[in-house]
């Protein structure tokens, strides 16, 4: 009879395990490497060679892709020249302060260029007194500025005003504009526009 029990108990211990493993199921376990989110900041840079016009923040997290999560890189091409472009008056984008940057990303083992983002990537662009200076502010104190992809089609070039957080510095010096990015197409650069 002594092994009956034995059974038992060891049943017993083996249903408690596995019912304890699936309700804990990834509990307290550490991000894997390829699951953590990649930042990727760049500062201001100067002259006609340029190619980030303001201090700015790239989050990019795992995204999904072949069935694991994929790490990515961003390289950056040159600054195209916007300045005549005039957004058309349905985008409520009364104009395009600067070009900021004209990042292209792609998965870091395969080389792939990837244009959709799930989870979405989420640019912060740092902008300055200057910049606030050129647009009226909201009813709350807040300068009227968004973050804007250009891009050129067959039919001439699109704008698309993401829905952008404005969150002024406490210091009045200047402040930042936040944006999540689920598509991004080949020469599709960041602007800061006005509103």
């Amino acid at each position: 009879m002594p092994w009956l029990a034995i059974v038992a108990f060891v049943v017993f211990v083996i249903v408690v395990y596995y019912f304890w493993h699936s309700q804990n199921e990834g509990v307290g376990a550490p991000p894997s490497e390829d699951n953590v989110a990649q930042t990727f900041d760049y500062e201001e840079q100067d002259g006609a060679a340029a190619l980030v016009r303001r201090k700015l923040r790239v989050v990019v997290p795992a995204q999904k892709g072949k069935g694991k999560p994929q790490k990515v890189r961003i390289d950056l091409k040159r600054l195209p020249a916007l300045d005549s472009l005039k957004p058309p008056p349905e985008k409520h984008i009364d104009a395009l302060l600067a070009v900021v940057i004209n990042p292209v990303i792609f998965a870091s083992e395969s080389g792939e260029q990837l244009t959709t983002f799930d989870p979405p990537l989420t640019i912060t662009i740092h902008y300055e007194e200057q910049d606030a200076a050129l647009t009226t502010n909201s009813s709350d104190g807040v300068p009227q500025l968004s973050i804007v992809t250009v891009y050129e089609s067959s039919d001439g070039w699109r704008f698309e005003k993401l829905q952008t957080t404005v969150s002024p510095n406490p210091n009045g010096n200047g402040g930042t504009l936040t944006a999540q990015v689920t598509t991004l197409e080949p020469d599709d650069p960041f602007c800061m526009g006005m509103p």
